[in-house]
């Protein structure tokens, strides 16, 4: 189910991380072959948000509360 194939993605958990490039996470999207996007205005607010929930708390970030609904 998760493509991580950018690097520094090793300690991503969040089974609909797809990737992740300077300033943008993208995740799996609600639609087959699709990916949402989360864009930051800076690298830093990037990390934060992959260090909260893409590498910890997945269960609480907002993106993968709805896209657990699609497989509901």
């Amino acid at each position: 189910m998760n493509e991580k194939s950018s690097y520094g993605t090793e300690e991503i958990k969040c089974p609909f991380f797809r990737r992740h490039d300077r300033q943008m996470i993208g995740c799996e999207g609600i639609t087959h072959d699709s990916i949402i996007r989360i864009v930051f205005n800076s690298r830093r607010g990037r990390d934060r948000q992959e260090d909260i929930f893409c590498k910890n708390k997945y269960e609480n970030c907002e993106i993968y509360r709805m896209l657990m609904l699609k497989y509901e």
